[in-house]
């Protein structure tokens, strides 16, 4: 998916919030998935997302994306395999698209 279908998937994504429509998935919702108290995320997550809020100017990000950080931090430190790289790229992605 692209930035644009990206950006229309979440518009399509509020509207149907406020018109109690069927919802289609969007990770980045912060209704459907809220994001946790400060104290019940990891630090390594807290110095993730202070680097990635300066460099990419982001505001927001979902319990989604404390999710998908914490299963990237533990695939990448597990031994490399085919089944690890296949995970990695779909929790990145899933990570980048949760912001």
């Amino acid at each position: 998916m692209n930035f644009e279908e990206l950006e229309e998937n979440t518009a399509t994504h509020i509207l149907r919030h406020y018109t109690n429509s069927p919802l289609n998935q969007d990770y980045s919702c912060y209704w459907c998935y809220p994001i946790p108290p400060i104290e019940d995320i990891s630090e390594s997550f807290k110095y993730f997302w202070t680097w990635f809020k300066q460099e990419f100017q982001v505001d927001t990000f979902s319990a989604y994306t404390v999710t998908a950080f914490n299963l990237f931090e533990t695939f990448i430190l597990s031994p490399p395999s085919e089944h690890r790289t296949a995970q990695l790229t779909r929790i990145a992605t899933r990570l980048l698209t949760s912001i």
